[in-house]
């Protein structure tokens, strides 16, 4: 399949659903969260409650390299133009508790570089979020900083700006959009450009659970659409089209069972017609929206026996990574599921041109 070819997933005459199925799965001992694909899609990353990253190949989520951290790991980032034939690409950021921002070695684990922020009293600030902003610039985010980095600088930051709350997500936008969507715990999403010039500076509303903070954040394949969703009992996916904030383009309630805290992501088709998020008052199932139908769910897979909580879409190919689990007081009597699965979705191969014919 030619990269320059985007893929659709393809609903089902009878249900109106994409058909999932799955082609491989492992089992774990730790709760999985965050997962991402390589930006080659050789491989499939995610991150343990024993405080490892884990790296599996995508063939068979046989494990390919382990990465055990000394304290909690915040969250990672790969480098974006990583190609597994050049060893030298092969490389991604990490945020740990109380520890500078590594960038390591995804092949064997070890510290190429480290990047260190200070609070103005002179305390080092734990990064919360990062994300690689193109060939050379690192963003991470802290508690009421954001902050940017030279990669090939080891260091102090190019750069620091206050941002209001604790950054939970740092997403860049598109190359000819050339801003980065900062989000908080405290509900606030702020748009600003690679120098930290902020643009745009909004909060999710109340009614749309807002205040519990948001957890994840990503832009849409138009690269004018950014979702969010927040956490809690009121869980909502909200969409804001970045040329007009004042109020959502679409929001989805999402509520849970009990006001949890877990951090959900969601993932979409290449094509942008359909979300998918683990259901949080179906434990175990999946959920696929329709955005092109004001966002109604179209159908479902039940594909785990616990909380679907990690969610990614593989970057080149019709392949969708899930995971399961949360933790529990040992006297519940509830199913535990830990497990990580790939799935193939029904999809059709389109030219890129044909987005802009739509």
């Amino acid at each position: 399949m030619s990269v320059s070819q985007y893929y659709a997933y393809n609903a089902d005459g009878d249900s109106c659903c994409p058909q999932m199925d799955c082609i491989a799965q492992a089992t774990q001992t730790h709760c999985v969260r965050l997962l991402q694909w390589s930006p080659d899609g050789e491989f499939l990353s995610s991150i343990t409650d024993a405080n490892e990253l884990q790296i599996h190949n995508t063939s068979d989520i046989s494990l390919h390299h382990n990465i055990s951290h000394p304290s909690t790991l915040n969250g990672y980032a790969w480098y974006p133009y990583m190609d597994s034939a050049d060893p030298a690409t092969c490389c991604l950021a990490t945020c740990v508790r109380d520890q500078p921002l590594h960038l390591r070695d995804s092949n064997t684990g070890m510290v190429r570089a480290s990047y260190l922020a200070h609070a103005p009293h002179g305390q080092l600030l734990t990064p919360g979020a990062v994300a690689f902003g193109g060939y050379a610039t690192l963003f991470a985010g802290y508690s009421g900083w954001a902050a940017h980095f030279d990669v090939h600088r080891q260091g102090a930051p190019a750069g620091m700006e206050k941002i209001p709350g604790i950054v939970s997500c740092v997403v860049p936008g598109a190359e000819t959009l050339g801003l980065t969507a900062w989000t908080t715990f405290a509900g606030h999403i702020s748009l600003r450009a690679n120098d930290l010039e902020e643009a745009l500076l909004w909060r999710v509303p109340e009614e749309f659970g807002g205040p519990q903070g948001i957890m994840h954040c990503a832009w849409a394949p138009d690269a004018q659409t950014l979702w969010t969703a927040t956490r809690g009992a009121q869980r909502h996916l909200v969409a804001w089209d970045i040329r007009n904030v004042r109020q959502p383009l679409l929001a989805i309630s999402k509520p849970a069972v009990r006001a949890g805290q877990l951090r959900t992501q969601f993932a979409f088709d290449q094509a942008g017609r359909y979300l998918v998020v683990g259901s949080a008052d179906r434990p175990g199932c999946v959920d696929v929206h329709d955005l092109a139908e004001e966002g109604k769910r179209v159908g479902g897979v039940g594909a785990h026996g616990d909380v679907v909580v990690g969610m990614a879409a593989h970057p080149v190919r019709p392949l969708l990574a899930t995971a399961s689990g949360q933790r529990h007081f040992d006297q519940e009597e509830v199913e535990q599921d830990y497990s990580l699965k790939i799935w193939s979705v029904a999809a059709s191969f389109h030219p890129y041109a044909e987005i802009n014919c739509e």
